[in-house]
C-alpha cells in the first residue's frame, strides 16, 4: 500500500558476508536491508530499523540522516557489528518518516534469532550468553582498599 509517497518493498537479515540468514552468532557482525520505493519527491526523508524482543521492549533504533530524495527504487542497509545481544529471538521494525510525520511504520518487518554460537573467542568474561540482551562486558577494576 503507497502510504504518503515512499514504502517499504522487502526486508532481508544477511550476515556479515553478505549471505541471507534468519539466525546469526552471538558476537557474529550482521545486517538488515530494506528496499524502498519513493513515488514523489520528499523533503527531509528517513528510514529507520528498531530491534525489539519478542515482547515489544524496544532495545534500539538507527535512523537515517535527514535528507531529500526524489522518486525510484532505493536500498537502506543498517550493518551491526559492535553490539552484542543475547541469544534469542528479536523482531525488526521499520519506519519511515518526513519530517516528523509517519510515512510507513511496519512493527513486525521481519525476525531474526541470535544463536548461542559464540563468534566472540577469546573474552574470557563471558561465562554464559543467556544472561541479559546486551552481553558486551563492562569494564571491571578490582582494587585493594587500604
Amino acid at each position: 500500500t503507497v502510504v504518503n509517497g515512499a514504502f517499504a518493498t522487502n526486508l532481508t537479515v544477511e550476515d556479515g558476508a553478505g549471505n541471507r540468514a534468519a539466525e546469526v552468532p552471538i558476537g557474529g557482525a550482521w545486517r538488515a536491508r530494506v528496499a524502498f520505493q519513493v513515488q514523489e519527491p520528499i523533503d527531509g526523508f528517513v528510514i529507520a530499523l528498531g530491534m525489539n524482543t519478542l515482547l515489544d521492549l524496544p532495545i534500539r533504533t538507527t535512523w537515517s540522516e535527514p535528507r531529500k530524495i526524489t522518486p525510484g527504487n532505493y536500498e537502506a542497509v543498517f550493518h551491526s557489528d559492535n553490539i552484542h545481544l543475547g541469544a534469542g529471538q528479536y523482531k525488526l521494525v521499520v519506519g519511515l518518516s518526513a519530517e516528523g510525520r509517519v510515512l510507513q511504520y511496519l512493527p513486525d518487518s521481519a525476525a531474526m534469532t541470535i544463536s548461542d554460537v559464540s563468534e566472540l573467542i577469546g573474552e574470557t568474561r563471558i561465562v554464559n550468553t543467556r544472561s541479559g540482551l546486551l552481553i558486551n562486558q563492562m569494564n571491571v577494576d578490582i582494587n585493594p582498599i587500604a
